[in-house]
């Protein structure tokens, strides 16, 4: 049987944080006051805005050198922006690749 564990436990016996917890790292990671993970998500309507997918797993989207959060993506758009190197030439380059590689040029 596969197990996994990592800071905070295996799948099988981590607890699910409470509200209060939750917002205390969201202020503590990225400066993120009350209500303003709410406010984004009522404005994403609840969905990637790369991908257009329910968020069911989201991610806070943040610069890495500013720190400054950009908005919610869901579990995989976020990993493949920052694969990228949060650049938007390397995401032009990406995108020319996979449409020639599609053969949509």
């Amino acid at each position: 049987m596969h197990r996994w564990n990592n800071r905070y436990g295996s799948r099988r016996t981590r607890r699910k944080k409470t509200a209060a917890e939750t917002h205390a790292h969201l202020e503590s990671k990225y400066n993120l006051p009350p209500g303003s993970y709410k406010s984004m998500w009522v404005a994403q309507r609840g969905l990637c805005p790369i991908c257009d997918d329910v968020l069911v797993r989201p991610h806070v989207d943040h610069d890495h050198v500013s720190g400054v959060v950009r908005g919610i993506l869901c579990h995989r758009c976020n990993p493949g922006i920052g694969m990228l190197k949060d650049s938007v030439e390397n995401l032009r380059r990406a995108e020319k690749y996979l449409a020639h590689a599609l053969g949509t040029v």
